[in-house]
Parts: C-alpha cells; sequence; structure tokens
C-alpha cells in the first residue's frame, strides 16, 4: 500500500510538474461487474460479481481532437466459479478386507477420489496502468487502448462438498482395470470442508494485458473543471501463466484419505487465468492551461 501512495505522489508531480494547454488531471471511480476467467481441465459455471475502482488519470492532447492519457488504477474484482464430479487421484499399496476371507490383503492400486460439487469466490486487487488514445469530439470523449494489470492480492474462499474414494485400477495380476465399474472403498467417504487460500502466496505475480475501452460525456462546472461520466469495459487479451505443479491435482491423497485441499487455483486443473470487467465510470478533470474543463479545447464551427 506504501508503494501504491507514493506512485500516485509521484504520478500527480510529474502532472502539475509538465501540464501543459490541452492537458487534464482526472479523478475518479468505476463501478461495475467483473469476473476471473481460468483456464481449465474440466467443465466450470462462471458467476461475476462486483467490479469497481479508483482511477488517477493524465491526459494530454496534441491538438483539438487527440491526445494521450495514462495514469494508475486501482481495480478489485470478486467473482466465483462452481463445477461437480472432480477427480483426485493415489497410487500405491492400501490394505483390503477379502469379504468372502475376511483376511486382510495388500494391493497396488490406484485410487481415485470423486468430489461432487466444488465452489470458490475469488477476490482481487489489481494495480493497472492504462495506454489510451484520447479522441475528444466537443463535450464526448472516446478512450482506446490497453491496460497494463498486475495482482496485488488475490484470494480465494472455497466450499468443497463430500469427496467418495474408490479404485478404479489393480496393478497386480499383470494390471486390471475397473474405470468403467470403479469399486467403492468402505467407510472412505470424506465429508468435504470450507476454508480460503491465497492464490499468489508461494509465486510470482502474473502480468495481466486487457484491451479497454471507455466512451463518455463532460459537463463544465468551471473555468477549469469538469465532470465526466461514461462507460467503460476492459478485457483480458492475454491468459496469464499460474506455473502449478503438473501432479498437483485439486486433492492430495493419502490412501484412501484427504490429506490436503490444493486450491483449483493452485491444481494442475487450472492452467492460466484472464479477467475481463464493465460498467460505468465518473471523473472530475481539472483542466490546464485553457479555459474549459477536462483538458479539451471545444470546437468552434463556423456557419
Amino acid at each position: 500500500m506504501k508503494k501504491i501512495i507514493l506512485s500516485l505522489f509521484c504520478l500527480a508531480s510529474t502532472v502539475f510538474a509538465v501540464a501543459g494547454p490541452g492537458s487534464s488531471l482526472e479523478v475518479g471511480g468505476r463501478m461495475g461487474i467483473g469476473a476471473l476467467l481460468p483456464v481449465t481441465e474440466f467443465e466450470v459455471d462462471y458467476t461475476p460479481a462486483f467490479a469497481g475502482g479508483f482511477d488517477l488519470n493524465y491526459t494530454y492532447m496534441f491538438n483539438d481532437f487527440f491526445g494521450f492519457t495514462t495514469g494508475v488504477n486501482i481495480s478489485f474484482l470478486n467473482s466465483s466459479i462452481a463445477s461437480n464430479n472432480i477427480l483426485s487421484h493415489y497410487s500405491g499399496e492400501m490394505t483390503f478386507i477379502n469379504h468372502y476371507t475376511n483376511i486382510a490383503e495388500t494391493k497396488n492400486v490406484r485410487c481415485v477420489g470423486k468430489t461432487e460439487s466444488l465452489r470458490e469466490e475469488y477476490k482481487a486487487t489489481f494495480f493497472e496502468i492504462p495506454l489510451f488514445l484520447a479522441i475528444h469530439n466537443d463535450q464526448w470523449y472516446y478512450n482506446i487502448g490497453y491496460k497494463i494489470g498486475v495482482p496485488i492480492k488475490m484470494n480465494a474462499d472455497f466450499d468443497r462438498g463430500p469427496t467418495t474414494m474408490m479404485v478404479d485400477y489393480i496393478y497386480d495380476y499383470g494390471g486390471y482395470s475397473l474405470e468403467d465399474n470403479p469399486l467403492p472403498i468402505d467407510d472412505a467417504t470424506d465429508p468435504g470442508t470450507k476454508g480460503d487460500y491465497d492464490v499468489y502466496k508461494n509465486r510470482s505475480k502474473s502480468v495481466f494485458l486487457l484491451f479497454a475501452l471507455e466512451i463518455g460525456y463532460k459537463f463544465d462546472v468551471s473555468n477549469h473543471g469538469a465532470i465526466s461520466i461514461g462507460a467503460y469495459i476492459d478485457y483480458g487479451i492475454n491468459n496469464a501463466q499460474l506455473g502449478n505443479p503438473e501432479t498437483s491435482e485439486l486433492l492430495t491423497l493419502n490412501g484412501a484419505n484427504v490429506e490436503r485441499y490444493n486450491g483449483a487455483m493452485n491444481s494442475n486443473l487450472m492452467t492460466s487465468v484472464r479477467y475481463y470487467k464493465a460498467g460505468v465510470r465518473i471523473l472530475y478533470n481539472l483542466g490546464f492551461g485553457n479555459s474549459h474543463g477536462g483538458g479539451g479545447r471545444h470546437n468552434k464551427r463556423l456557419l
């Protein structure tokens, strides 16, 4: 947070130092909906949720129509995923009771755990830098370009349903597949659990690239100030790699027992992620070097 405050202070200082005719400082916020879009190895249902943030931007107009916008944005994003019947595996020796002889037997098998239901809710905060072409037409404005986003933090709350343990392959006797009709293991159903985990606790932060479009209208409120109201959409165009180990499944199994829940974002079931958000934005525009708010010089038409 200290780094963010320092960045905002440095940006504001730079703006006032280089401000010239046609430039403006823009301060405001956004709100709408958005979602994380992970690339998964299983079917999931995505549910978008609240997305919002704060903007501190600087626009410099080269002429009456075209300019450049950059700045610092802090974005908040909530979303969730849900899925059913997710499989985890364990291979090794397990001891069973032969129901015919009532004698314990040790066999080399593959055990599969089927998780009946899973829901994860994500809460993410991103540091973003916009790089826009600014287009002004009288009091209408259009920004089009890209945003570079880096996650400040990303947490996940999870609700994992019961997991049923079964044997789907016996390695003894030359190998015998039971995938079409797995054998359930008696008294080996895990009831499930709830909790949370930090997605970026043990990995480096990913870099996201988003296509961004903003459209709005400015209302002059003073000689050097204006209020702008508009709509925006940011859509991720790259899948940021999560770098998950290939051996990390949703659950770490120890025989017929669940040893650890790894989290969908930390498993090999999710390889990468991107995000999108859309909504409305309102900003105060403080203009420099001209008599109109918002930094854009209004066009005068000759009749």
